[in-house]
Protein backbone atom coordinates (compact mmCIF):
# COMPACT_ATOMS: atom_id res chain seq x y z
CA UNK A 1 0.00 0.00 0.00
CA UNK A 2 1.41 3.36 -1.10
CA UNK A 3 0.39 6.61 -0.02
CA UNK A 4 1.61 9.86 -1.58
CA UNK A 5 0.31 13.04 -0.02
CA UNK A 6 0.03 16.63 -1.24
CA UNK A 7 2.97 18.09 -2.49
CA UNK A 8 4.44 21.89 -2.27
CA UNK A 9 3.70 24.43 -4.05
CA UNK A 10 0.10 23.33 -4.23
CA UNK A 11 0.51 20.35 -6.85
CA UNK A 12 1.73 16.63 -6.12
CA UNK A 13 5.58 15.85 -5.40
CA UNK A 14 4.48 12.38 -6.55
CA UNK A 15 3.16 13.72 -9.85
CA UNK A 16 6.76 14.87 -10.59
CA UNK A 17 8.27 12.84 -13.81
CA UNK A 18 11.11 11.01 -13.92
CA UNK A 19 12.71 9.25 -16.87
CA UNK A 20 8.91 9.45 -18.58
CA UNK A 21 7.18 7.99 -15.77
CA UNK A 22 5.80 9.74 -12.39
CA UNK A 23 7.04 9.08 -8.91
CA UNK A 24 3.38 8.27 -8.09
CA UNK A 25 3.46 5.31 -10.91
CA UNK A 26 7.06 4.24 -9.37
CA UNK A 27 5.94 4.21 -6.19
CA UNK A 28 2.51 1.99 -7.25
CA UNK A 29 4.73 -0.60 -9.43
CA UNK A 30 6.99 -1.37 -6.07
CA UNK A 31 3.74 -2.00 -4.25
CA UNK A 32 2.13 -4.32 -6.30
CA UNK A 33 5.61 -6.16 -7.56
CA UNK A 34 5.10 -6.75 -3.45
CA UNK A 35 1.73 -7.97 -3.47
CA UNK A 36 -0.02 -4.96 -2.12
CA UNK A 37 -3.90 -5.71 -2.84
CA UNK A 38 -4.97 -2.19 -1.62
CA UNK A 39 -3.75 0.84 -2.58
CA UNK A 40 -4.06 4.26 -0.55
CA UNK A 41 -3.11 7.63 -1.96
CA UNK A 42 -3.83 10.31 0.88
CA UNK A 43 -5.23 13.65 -0.94
CA UNK A 44 -8.60 15.91 -0.54
CA UNK A 45 -9.84 14.17 -3.40
CA UNK A 46 -9.30 11.94 -6.70
CA UNK A 47 -7.36 14.87 -8.59
CA UNK A 48 -6.96 14.17 -12.46
CA UNK A 49 -3.32 13.14 -11.88
CA UNK A 50 -4.34 10.68 -9.40
CA UNK A 51 -6.68 9.05 -12.39
CA UNK A 52 -3.59 7.15 -13.93
CA UNK A 53 -2.60 5.55 -11.15
CA UNK A 54 -6.63 4.28 -10.30
CA UNK A 55 -6.45 2.67 -14.23
CA UNK A 56 -2.84 1.17 -13.56
CA UNK A 57 -4.45 -0.08 -10.03
CA UNK A 58 -7.58 -1.69 -11.12
CA UNK A 59 -5.43 -3.46 -14.36
CA UNK A 60 -3.01 -5.11 -12.24
CA UNK A 61 -6.27 -6.30 -9.59
CA UNK A 62 -6.16 -4.16 -6.83
CA UNK A 63 -8.32 -2.01 -5.21
CA UNK A 64 -7.81 1.92 -5.43
CA UNK A 65 -9.09 4.06 -2.77
CA UNK A 66 -8.54 7.69 -2.15
CA UNK A 67 -8.44 9.20 1.98
CA UNK A 68 -8.32 12.50 3.25
CA UNK A 69 -7.46 11.56 6.80
CA UNK A 70 -6.42 9.00 9.35
CA UNK A 71 -9.96 8.22 10.18
CA UNK A 72 -10.70 6.39 6.59
CA UNK A 73 -7.38 4.44 6.56
CA UNK A 74 -8.12 2.86 9.36
CA UNK A 75 -11.38 1.78 8.33
CA UNK A 76 -9.59 0.52 5.15
CA UNK A 77 -7.83 -1.90 7.33
CA UNK A 78 -7.57 -5.19 9.16
CA UNK A 79 -5.61 -6.27 12.08
CA UNK A 80 -3.70 -9.11 9.86
CA UNK A 81 -2.90 -6.35 6.77
CA UNK A 82 0.66 -5.48 6.50
CA UNK A 83 1.00 -2.08 5.40
CA UNK A 84 3.73 -0.44 3.04
CA UNK A 85 4.14 3.25 3.63
CA UNK A 86 6.04 5.44 1.19
CA UNK A 87 6.59 8.95 1.61
CA UNK A 88 5.48 11.86 -0.76
CA UNK A 89 8.45 12.83 -3.12
CA UNK A 90 10.53 9.29 -2.63
CA UNK A 91 12.02 8.39 -5.56
CA UNK A 92 12.22 4.32 -5.52
CA UNK A 93 15.42 3.47 -7.89
CA UNK A 94 17.03 1.03 -5.78
CA UNK A 95 15.86 -2.97 -6.71
CA UNK A 96 17.67 -4.21 -3.27
CA UNK A 97 14.21 -2.70 -1.38
CA UNK A 98 12.38 -4.76 -2.95
CA UNK A 99 13.88 -8.04 -1.85
CA UNK A 100 13.95 -6.35 1.84
CA UNK A 101 10.73 -5.73 1.90
CA UNK A 102 9.97 -9.56 0.71
CA UNK A 103 11.45 -10.83 3.54
CA UNK A 104 11.32 -8.67 6.35
CA UNK A 105 8.76 -5.88 8.00
CA UNK A 106 10.38 -2.70 9.24
CA UNK A 107 11.52 1.00 8.78
CA UNK A 108 13.75 1.58 6.22
CA UNK A 109 16.68 4.03 7.89
CA UNK A 110 20.03 6.08 6.49
CA UNK A 111 22.70 7.40 8.25
CA UNK A 112 21.93 10.70 10.13
CA UNK A 113 24.89 12.45 8.52
CA UNK A 114 23.91 12.07 5.06
CA UNK A 115 19.75 11.38 4.87
CA UNK A 116 18.96 14.42 6.54
CA UNK A 117 20.96 16.57 4.58
CA UNK A 118 19.24 14.86 1.41
CA UNK A 119 15.54 15.86 2.84
CA UNK A 120 15.00 13.12 5.01
CA UNK A 121 13.17 13.26 8.45
CA UNK A 122 15.62 12.19 11.64
CA UNK A 123 14.58 9.54 13.87
CA UNK A 124 16.80 9.28 16.39
CA UNK A 125 20.32 10.36 17.17
CA UNK A 126 22.02 8.42 14.30
CA UNK A 127 19.32 7.43 12.00
CA UNK A 128 17.16 8.95 9.56
CA UNK A 129 13.61 7.89 8.08
CA UNK A 130 14.73 6.53 4.15
CA UNK A 131 10.86 7.37 3.34
CA UNK A 132 9.61 3.91 3.29
CA UNK A 133 8.44 1.38 6.08
CA UNK A 134 5.96 -1.62 6.36
CA UNK A 135 4.21 -2.61 9.32
CA UNK A 136 1.28 -4.81 11.14
CA UNK A 137 -2.30 -3.38 10.37
CA UNK A 138 -2.92 -4.19 13.79
CA UNK A 139 -0.74 -0.57 15.06
CA UNK A 140 -2.69 1.62 12.38
CA UNK A 141 -5.93 1.63 14.86
CA UNK A 142 -3.93 3.96 16.91
CA UNK A 143 -4.07 6.67 14.26
CA UNK A 144 -8.38 6.82 15.27
CA UNK A 145 -6.57 8.48 18.83
CA UNK A 146 -5.13 10.96 17.01
CA UNK A 147 -6.62 14.68 15.96
CA UNK A 148 -8.35 14.04 12.23
CA UNK A 149 -6.07 17.06 10.55
CA UNK A 150 -2.69 15.02 12.07
CA UNK A 151 0.03 14.28 9.63
CA UNK A 152 -0.53 10.42 8.85
CA UNK A 153 2.56 9.71 7.15
CA UNK A 154 4.26 11.09 10.60
CA UNK A 155 2.09 9.63 12.88
CA UNK A 156 2.46 5.95 10.98
CA UNK A 157 6.63 6.44 11.33
CA UNK A 158 5.77 7.74 14.96
CA UNK A 159 3.77 4.15 15.88
CA UNK A 160 5.96 2.32 14.15
CA UNK A 161 9.11 3.21 15.65
CA UNK A 162 7.35 3.30 19.18
CA UNK A 163 5.79 -0.18 18.67
CA UNK A 164 9.28 -1.67 18.24
CA UNK A 165 9.02 -2.47 14.69
CA UNK A 166 12.68 -2.95 13.79
CA UNK A 167 14.86 -0.64 11.68
CA UNK A 168 16.14 -1.72 8.30
CA UNK A 169 19.69 0.48 7.34
CA UNK A 170 20.47 0.93 3.91
CA UNK A 171 23.62 2.05 3.00
CA UNK A 172 24.56 5.64 2.22
CA UNK A 173 25.89 4.43 -1.34
CA UNK A 174 22.19 4.75 -2.36
CA UNK A 175 21.99 8.46 -1.64
CA UNK A 176 25.58 9.43 -3.41
CA UNK A 177 24.73 7.28 -6.38
CA UNK A 178 20.87 8.99 -6.42
CA UNK A 179 19.01 5.59 -6.08
CA UNK A 180 16.64 6.73 -3.28
CA UNK A 181 16.02 10.23 -3.38
CA UNK A 182 13.35 12.25 -1.46
CA UNK A 183 12.23 14.35 -4.70
CA UNK A 184 10.81 18.23 -4.21
CA UNK A 185 10.85 19.66 -7.27
CA UNK A 186 10.84 18.57 -11.39
CA UNK A 187 14.46 20.28 -11.69
CA UNK A 188 15.74 17.84 -8.88
CA UNK A 189 14.80 14.57 -10.79
CA UNK A 190 16.07 16.38 -14.41
CA UNK A 191 19.51 16.70 -12.44
CA UNK A 192 19.30 12.99 -11.43
CA UNK A 193 18.19 11.06 -14.47
CA UNK A 194 21.64 11.28 -16.11
CA UNK A 195 23.27 9.26 -13.40
CA UNK A 196 20.27 6.87 -13.82
CA UNK A 197 20.80 6.57 -18.01
CA UNK A 198 24.45 5.53 -17.17
CA UNK A 199 23.72 2.94 -14.87
CA UNK A 200 21.54 1.23 -17.05
CA UNK A 201 22.92 2.27 -20.38
CA UNK A 202 23.80 -1.38 -22.93
CA UNK A 203 27.81 -1.17 -21.72
CA UNK A 204 29.61 -2.49 -24.15
CA UNK A 205 33.25 -4.06 -23.70
CA UNK A 206 35.73 -3.76 -25.99
CA UNK A 207 36.68 -1.32 -29.41
CA UNK A 208 32.65 -1.14 -30.82
CA UNK A 209 32.62 2.26 -32.42
CA UNK A 210 28.95 2.34 -33.98
CA UNK A 211 27.69 0.94 -30.72
CA UNK A 212 29.58 3.78 -28.37
CA UNK A 213 27.44 5.75 -31.14
CA UNK A 214 24.50 4.29 -30.83
CA UNK A 215 25.06 4.64 -27.08
CA UNK A 216 26.15 8.29 -27.33
CA UNK A 217 22.33 8.79 -29.02
CA UNK A 218 21.12 6.96 -26.10
CA UNK A 219 22.26 9.44 -23.93
CA UNK A 220 21.10 12.24 -25.84
CA UNK A 221 17.81 11.18 -26.85
CA UNK A 222 16.51 8.49 -24.18
CA UNK A 223 15.15 10.35 -21.71
CA UNK A 224 13.36 12.26 -24.66
CA UNK A 225 11.80 9.63 -25.94
CA UNK A 226 10.74 8.15 -22.34
CA UNK A 227 8.98 11.08 -22.01
CA UNK A 228 6.61 10.97 -24.51
CA UNK A 229 4.88 8.04 -22.73
CA UNK A 230 4.94 5.87 -26.18
CA UNK A 231 5.92 2.24 -26.19
CA UNK A 232 9.33 1.71 -27.60
CA UNK A 233 8.81 -1.69 -28.83
CA UNK A 234 8.09 0.53 -32.45
CA UNK A 235 11.76 1.82 -32.30
CA UNK A 236 12.53 -2.47 -32.84
CA UNK A 237 10.82 -2.06 -36.49
CA UNK A 238 13.55 0.87 -37.61
CA UNK A 239 16.46 -1.63 -37.99
CA UNK A 240 14.87 -4.66 -40.26
CA UNK A 241 12.96 -1.94 -42.53
CA UNK A 242 16.82 -0.30 -43.13
CA UNK A 243 18.24 -3.82 -43.74
CA UNK A 244 15.69 -4.46 -45.85
CA UNK A 245 15.61 -1.28 -47.91
CA UNK A 246 19.94 -1.80 -48.00
CA UNK A 247 19.24 -5.12 -49.42
CA UNK A 248 16.74 -3.81 -52.26
CA UNK A 249 19.36 -1.28 -52.91
CA UNK A 250 22.43 -3.56 -52.91
CA UNK A 251 20.41 -5.76 -55.33
CA UNK A 252 18.81 -3.47 -57.82
CA UNK A 253 20.87 -0.43 -57.76
CA UNK A 254 24.21 0.23 -55.77
CA UNK A 255 26.05 -2.56 -53.54
CA UNK A 256 27.79 0.21 -51.75
CA UNK A 257 24.86 1.97 -51.00
CA UNK A 258 23.18 -0.98 -49.96
CA UNK A 259 26.11 -1.51 -46.92
CA UNK A 260 25.90 1.76 -45.64
CA UNK A 261 22.10 1.59 -45.23
CA UNK A 262 23.17 -1.65 -43.32
CA UNK A 263 25.59 0.52 -41.10
CA UNK A 264 22.35 2.71 -40.61
CA UNK A 265 20.16 -0.72 -39.81
CA UNK A 266 23.10 -1.60 -36.99
CA UNK A 267 23.08 1.49 -35.43
CA UNK A 268 19.32 1.97 -35.02
CA UNK A 269 18.94 -1.86 -33.82
CA UNK A 270 21.91 -0.71 -30.86
CA UNK A 271 19.48 2.56 -30.35
CA UNK A 272 16.54 0.90 -30.19
CA UNK A 273 17.50 -1.99 -27.84
CA UNK A 274 19.44 0.17 -25.54
CA UNK A 275 15.64 2.16 -25.64
CA UNK A 276 13.94 -0.94 -24.67
CA UNK A 277 16.42 -1.74 -21.69
CA UNK A 278 15.85 1.28 -20.37
CA UNK A 279 12.43 1.42 -20.49
CA UNK A 280 12.29 -1.91 -19.09
CA UNK A 281 14.56 -0.61 -16.52
CA UNK A 282 11.71 2.48 -15.53
CA UNK A 283 8.94 0.27 -15.55
CA UNK A 284 11.08 -2.07 -13.10
CA UNK A 285 10.80 -4.51 -15.44
CA UNK A 286 12.84 -8.05 -16.03
CA UNK A 287 14.42 -7.23 -19.54
CA UNK A 288 13.67 -9.88 -22.18
CA UNK A 289 14.43 -9.35 -25.64
CA UNK A 290 11.60 -9.45 -27.91
CA UNK A 291 11.52 -11.76 -31.15
CA UNK A 292 12.03 -8.36 -33.23
CA UNK A 293 15.22 -7.63 -31.59
CA UNK A 294 16.49 -11.70 -31.72
CA UNK A 295 15.01 -11.70 -35.30
CA UNK A 296 17.03 -8.86 -36.83
CA UNK A 297 20.06 -9.46 -35.81
CA UNK A 298 19.93 -12.73 -38.40
CA UNK A 299 18.11 -10.58 -40.81
CA UNK A 300 21.27 -7.82 -41.22
CA UNK A 301 23.63 -10.70 -41.44
CA UNK A 302 21.48 -12.08 -44.39
CA UNK A 303 21.17 -8.61 -46.15
CA UNK A 304 24.84 -8.22 -45.49
CA UNK A 305 26.00 -11.92 -47.17
CA UNK A 306 23.16 -11.25 -50.13
CA UNK A 307 24.37 -7.60 -50.60
CA UNK A 308 27.96 -9.06 -50.58
CA UNK A 309 27.44 -11.98 -53.60
CA UNK A 310 25.59 -9.09 -55.57
CA UNK A 311 28.39 -7.05 -55.51
CA UNK A 312 31.12 -9.96 -56.48
CA UNK A 313 29.11 -10.90 -59.50
CA UNK A 314 28.37 -6.82 -60.40
CA UNK A 315 32.45 -6.53 -60.14
CA UNK A 316 32.66 -9.17 -62.85
CA UNK A 317 32.94 -12.27 -60.51
CA UNK A 318 31.21 -15.68 -60.30
CA UNK A 319 28.09 -15.41 -58.23
CA UNK A 320 29.11 -18.79 -56.20
CA UNK A 321 32.12 -17.04 -55.02
CA UNK A 322 30.11 -13.77 -53.93
CA UNK A 323 27.81 -16.23 -52.12
CA UNK A 324 30.29 -18.25 -50.42
CA UNK A 325 32.65 -15.03 -49.72
CA UNK A 326 29.04 -13.42 -48.14
CA UNK A 327 28.51 -16.47 -46.06
CA UNK A 328 31.63 -17.70 -44.82
CA UNK A 329 32.23 -13.97 -43.88
CA UNK A 330 29.08 -13.71 -41.78
CA UNK A 331 29.83 -17.33 -40.43
CA UNK A 332 33.53 -16.38 -39.50
CA UNK A 333 32.82 -13.13 -37.78
CA UNK A 334 30.09 -15.50 -35.67
CA UNK A 335 32.40 -17.93 -34.73
CA UNK A 336 35.14 -15.40 -33.30
CA UNK A 337 32.61 -13.83 -31.14
CA UNK A 338 32.44 -16.69 -29.14
CA UNK A 339 36.36 -17.39 -28.76
CA UNK A 340 37.78 -14.01 -28.98
CA UNK A 341 38.71 -12.57 -26.08
CA UNK A 342 36.23 -9.98 -24.36
CA UNK A 343 37.86 -6.84 -25.68
CA UNK A 344 37.28 -7.85 -29.46
CA UNK A 345 34.13 -9.58 -29.15
CA UNK A 346 32.81 -6.56 -29.65
CA UNK A 347 34.44 -5.25 -32.67
CA UNK A 348 33.70 -8.92 -34.46
CA UNK A 349 30.02 -8.21 -33.67
CA UNK A 350 29.96 -4.09 -34.84
CA UNK A 351 28.29 -4.95 -37.97
CA UNK A 352 28.69 -1.46 -38.65
CA UNK A 353 32.37 -1.44 -39.35
CA UNK A 354 31.27 -4.51 -41.31
CA UNK A 355 29.50 -2.70 -43.21
CA UNK A 356 32.12 0.53 -43.50
CA UNK A 357 34.72 -1.83 -44.81
CA UNK A 358 32.25 -3.66 -47.78
CA UNK A 359 30.85 -0.20 -48.77
CA UNK A 360 34.33 1.63 -49.41
CA UNK A 361 35.35 -2.47 -51.13
CA UNK A 362 32.54 -2.17 -53.49
CA UNK A 363 32.50 1.42 -54.46
CA UNK A 364 36.17 0.23 -55.31
CA UNK A 365 35.34 -3.01 -57.17
CA UNK A 366 37.41 -5.12 -54.92
CA UNK A 367 34.94 -6.47 -52.45
CA UNK A 368 35.84 -10.12 -53.24
CA UNK A 369 39.80 -9.54 -52.44
CA UNK A 370 38.86 -7.40 -48.64
CA UNK A 371 36.25 -10.06 -48.06
CA UNK A 372 38.87 -13.24 -48.74
CA UNK A 373 41.56 -10.59 -46.53
CA UNK A 374 39.08 -10.48 -43.13
CA UNK A 375 38.62 -13.79 -43.68
CA UNK A 376 41.80 -14.94 -43.70
CA UNK A 377 43.00 -12.73 -41.28
CA UNK A 378 39.86 -13.82 -39.24
CA UNK A 379 40.52 -17.77 -39.77
CA UNK A 380 45.00 -17.02 -38.57
CA UNK A 381 43.92 -14.96 -35.38
CA UNK A 382 41.03 -17.96 -34.53
CA UNK A 383 44.22 -20.17 -34.67
CA UNK A 384 46.76 -18.36 -32.80
CA UNK A 385 43.84 -17.64 -30.26
CA UNK A 386 42.86 -20.94 -29.58
CA UNK A 387 46.65 -22.15 -29.54
CA UNK A 388 48.07 -19.63 -27.09
CA UNK A 389 44.38 -20.90 -24.80
CA UNK A 390 45.83 -24.36 -25.43
CA UNK A 391 49.73 -23.77 -24.26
Amino acid sequence: MTIPSDGADGGYRASIEFAGRSIALRQLDLALALGCERIVCLADHLHQPLLPLQHRCEAAGARFHVVTGPRPLVGLLRATDELLVLAEGLLPLESSVFELFSKYSGVLVLPAETGIPAGFERVDLNHAWAGALSMPGRLVERLAELPPDCDVIGSLLRIALQSRVPEIPLPDAVLAEGRWPLVARQEQAAALEPSWLRRHLPQTAGFSPFSSLAKILLSTFGVALLRRGRRVGAYLAIAPILALGGLALGLGFSPALGFLLTVLSFIAAQFASGLYRLEAASRDAGVGHPLLERVQVWLLDGCIAAIAACAVQAGQGELRDGIFAGIALIALLRLLATILPATWIALASDRGVLGLALAAAAATGTILPVAQLIIVAGLVGGVVIQHLRQR
